[in-house]
C-alpha cells in the first residue's frame, strides 16, 4: 500500500535510534540551559521540537504508519537545528556542543533519506 511503512516495532528502525540518542544528548544539554531564567523558554522549545522528532518518527513507521510522519520528522529537525543556532548565537552553546548535537541531528536525516530511496 503506497505511503505505508510498517516496520515490526519503530524503535527497531535506524532512524529512531539515532533520533533517541540526539535527543537524549539535547536533553543534557536543555537541562543546563534551562539553570539560567533568560534560557527557560528556549530550552522547552527545543525539548517540545525534540520529542516531536521522536512523536513523528513512530508514527511513521509503526503500525499502519504513514510516509508523512518521516517527512515531518525531517522538517521539526530543521526547526530544532535553527533553535540550537540561535542558542549558539546567544552564547549559550559552545562549538564542540553545537558540532555534536548538528552531527546528530544530521545522522538522523541522512537514515530518513536513506529510508527513502
Amino acid at each position: 500500500m503506497p505511503g505505508v511503512l510498517a516496520v515490526a516495532d519503530f524503535r527497531n528502525s535506524k532512524s529512531w535510534n539515532q533520533a533517541r540518542l540526539a535527543v537524549c544528548t539535547i536533553f543534557e544539554f536543555t537541562e543546563s540551559l534551562s539553570q539560567h531564567f533568560e534560557y527557560r523558554t528556549l530550552a522547552r522549545n527545543i525539548e517540545q521540537l525534540s520529542v516531536a522528532v521522536l512523536d513523528n518518527l513512530a508514527r511513521g513507521y509503526d503500525g499502519t504508519g504513514n510516509s508523512n510522519f518521516l517527512s515531518r520528522a525531517a522538517n521539526t529537525i530543521d526547526r530544532l537545528e535553527e533553535e540550537l543556532r540561535r542558542v549558539q548565537r546567544q552564547g549559550a552553546l559552545n562549538t564542540a556542543d553545537s558540532t555534536l548535537l548538528k552531527e546528530n541531528l544530521d545522522a538522523v536525516k541522512q537514515s530518513l533519506k536513506n529510508f527513502e530511496t
